[in-house]
């Protein structure tokens, strides 16, 4: 059984939904409800939607990493109803994402995509690999209308706008905007020992 309410919250039009893009029969009640969702949640626009991170379902809290959002679930918002994983422990306050996220333990993989035959284990995979075969780039920089396959690729631009260099060497204190750069630059540490002047 597979839910249209998987489908990725930012995605670019609901009608990714009907394009035979997926391969699953699905109810018509469902699939209109589940395209007003998810142009109620599009109008959302904020900033916050951009960072990378991990959003509290219940507060405006966001974490760097998964652990900081299960820890905070369990100390935060004990008295909300929480959903474990049997497998790695890991917390969900929604009990659909429990169910998508089982798909890593059990390597299912239900959503196959018709141009190429590849499976994915969600919906919001799927969406992204099919960009790649339509060529479509729809997370566009509100600054400079450059255009993105991926939005965490339209976060990391927004930071040379921001002017945030949010990836720091550990050894030196130098601050990169993008990971690569850093990871660039720590293979300079390797190769002269600490010294990176």
């Amino acid at each position: 059984e597979h839910e249209l309410s998987e489908v990725d919250r930012h995605s670019p039009s609901s009608s990714d939904l009907t394009d035979g893009m997926m391969s699953h029969d699905v109810d018509e009640d469902q699939m209109d409800q589940s395209m007003d969702d998810t142009l109620l949640d599009q109008s959302i626009d904020s900033i916050e939607d951009l960072k990378p991170g991990y959003q509290c379902r219940f507060c405006p809290t966001r974490f760097d990493e998964r652990h900081q959002l299960n820890l905070h679930y369990t100390s935060c918002h004990r008295d909300k109803p929480q959903y474990t994983c049997d497998v790695c422990h890991t917390i969900f306050a929604v009990k659909r994402e429990l169910s998508t996220h089982m798909r890593t333990h059990s390597g299912e993989q239900p959503h196959t995509c018709t141009q190429c035959g590849k499976e994915f284990g969600t919906r919001q995979l799927l969406k992204k690999h099919w960009m790649w075969h339509t060529g479509e780039r729809s997370h566009v920089c509100k600054h400079c209308n450059k255009a993105f396959f991926q939005k965490g690729h339209l976060t990391q631009h927004l930071m040379i706008h921001s002017g945030g260099r949010p990836h720091q060497c550990n050894l030196c204190q130098k601050t990169f905007i993008f990971k690569f750069d850093l990871n660039r630059h720590m293979k300079i540490h390797a190769e002269r020992g600490y010294s990176c002047r």
